[in-house]
């Protein structure tokens, strides 16, 4: 299975909750932190701005701690 993409800013408590339910599941997951200059403009690319949490699982985009749409499409 591919790494999950995992987009966050250290501060934001949406993605401290998110990356706590990836580990607590031992999902395999490479995080990305927004405050880097090319991960910042490849959110901006995507979405006009930067927004976090954000995922890219098994090519699907989630935006958001969406808890029951991971939890569908890692079959937890």
């Amino acid at each position: 299975m591919e790494k999950i993409k995992f987009f966050s800013h250290p501060i934001c408590p949406y993605c401290q909750s998110l990356k706590d339910f990836l580990l607590v599941h031992k999902i395999d997951f490479e995080e990305f932190d927004v405050r880097d200059k090319k991960i910042k403009e490849y959110l901006y690319q995507k979405f006009g701005k930067v927004l976090v949490p954000y995922l890219e699982i098994k090519g699907q985009k989630i935006l958001g701690f969406q808890k029951e749409k991971i939890k569908k499409i890692l079959n937890l």
